[in-house]
């Protein structure tokens, strides 16, 4: 427990240093943290036996790279408005076509090496794990950055709250599994408590921003129908790779962080709730 508190302080300090400078400084975060992550995704389905395409794959970093490069919102606009010749192009469904065929031209040329169902995992993992860890910048970028700060720490307490009231509730009162065939120690008490504690959290962080003036973008209203989203998006997240370790049987995606595991066992929970709360602040609260 010692060791999983101290890497858990040493990941926010660093996270929220990152964030908190925002730019290329946190994009290079979220750039390690998609590109490790998608390693450690390959590596547990290759334990059962897949044979995902590696430099295909990391194409999708590439994207994300990209999207970093062109300032774009989102992954699936990449535009470089900057640059007249091709203003009006929009990159990735042109790589995203050329991986895919690419892919599929293996199944013929390659057929003694790859199959379908290893063209399937590789674009599984380009799609959870890279396409997901890019909303971490695009939730940063909103309000033109200024305000993302706050809706970052926003998303991230909302994640917090629902693992940690989850965790203390369901060791304490747990007594009714949740999905055992899943992860056997979760229960219905502690999934419930993820939906208050984040709900509670995010009205009082809410509070806390409005009064004291330093952010009053969102109204109060939205700040517990956020929390209510997060808790229950952050645990589909989690039982998300719970499922995908059990089926390729692995424990752990990693073991880069000391008490956690990898880096996917950390931010299962987070590449979940960050694209849905993206688009709930963008189009509901900011339009």
């Amino acid at each position: 427990m010692k060791t999983r508190i101290i890497s858990a302080l040493v990941i926010v300090v660093i996270g929220m240093t990152c964030v908190v400078i925002g730019g290329y400084v946190m994009a290079a975060l979220v750039l390690f943290i998609a590109a490790v992550g998608l390693h450690e995704f390959y590596k547990a389905f290759e334990n059962k036996g897949y044979k995902p395409v590696y430099t295909v794959g990391y194409l999708y970093v590439g994207l994300l790279l990209l999207q970093v490069i062109s300032g774009s919102a989102e992954m699936t606009d990449i535009y470089f408005s900057n640059v007249k010749a091709i203003a009006h192009i929009n990159w990735f469904p042109l790589i995203q076509l050329f991986i895919l065929l690419s892919l599929l031209a293996l199944c013929v040329f390659k057929h003694n090496k790859h199959n379908i169902a290893d063209i399937a995992v590789t674009i599984l993992g380009g799609y959870y794990v890279v396409y997901l860890s890019s909303f971490f910048i695009s939730v940063r970028q909103l309000d033109g950055g200024k305000g993302g700060l706050y809706m970052f720490i926003l998303v991230i307490l909302g994640c917090i709250s629902a693992d940690t009231f989850a965790y203390f509730i369901g060791c304490k009162f747990g007594k009714h599994k949740l999905i055992p065939a899943v992860s056997p120690k979760k229960s219905v008490e502690g999934s419930v408590a993820a939906f208050v504690g984040a709900a509670l959290m995010l009205s009082i962080y809410g509070v806390i921003m409005i009064q004291t003036g330093v952010f009053t973008e969102v109204k109060l209203l939205h700040y517990p129908i956020l929390g209510l989203i997060i808790g229950g998006l952050a645990q589909i997240g989690d039982l998300t790779a719970s499922a995908a370790k059990r089926y390729t049987g692995v424990k752990d995606f990693g073991k880069l962080i000391p008490g956690h595991g990898g880096i996917l066992d950390r931010v299962d929970s987070y590449i979940f709730v960050f694209p849905i709360a993206y688009y709930y602040l963008s189009l509901v609260v900011l339009r």
